[in-house]
C-alpha cells in the first residue's frame, strides 16, 4: 500500500490535517466535534468542490475512512 503525506492545514476552519490522493485534497478535524461522543469530520475535495465527508470516532479512524473514499473516488 502507497504511503500518503499528511501536512498541517492553514486552514483558519479548525484544526486539521491534510493530504492528496490524486487530484483530491483530503482534510481531516484534528478537533472532537461531537456534540455526544467524540467524532472527528473529515472531508475531501476536488477543485475546491466538496464530494465527500463523514465522521469517524478518531483521528486516525477519520484519516483512514478518508483515505479509502478518497482511492475509491480517484479510480
Amino acid at each position: 500500500m502507497d504511503t500518503v503525506k499528511w501536512e498541517d492545514s492553514d486552514a483558519p476552519r479548525w484544526t486539521s490535517d491534510i493530504a492528496t490522493v490524486g487530484d483530491l485534497l483530503i482534510e481531516v478535524c484534528l478537533d472532537d466535534e461531537g456534540p455526544f461522543r467524540p467524532a472527528f469530520f473529515f472531508t475531501i475535495e476536488r477543485d475546491g468542490v466538496r464530494i465527500d465527508e463523514g465522521w469517524a470516532g478518531s483521528v486516525a479512524q477519520a484519516k483512514a475512512v478518508a483515505l479509502d473514499a478518497a482511492r475509491k473516488l480517484a479510480q
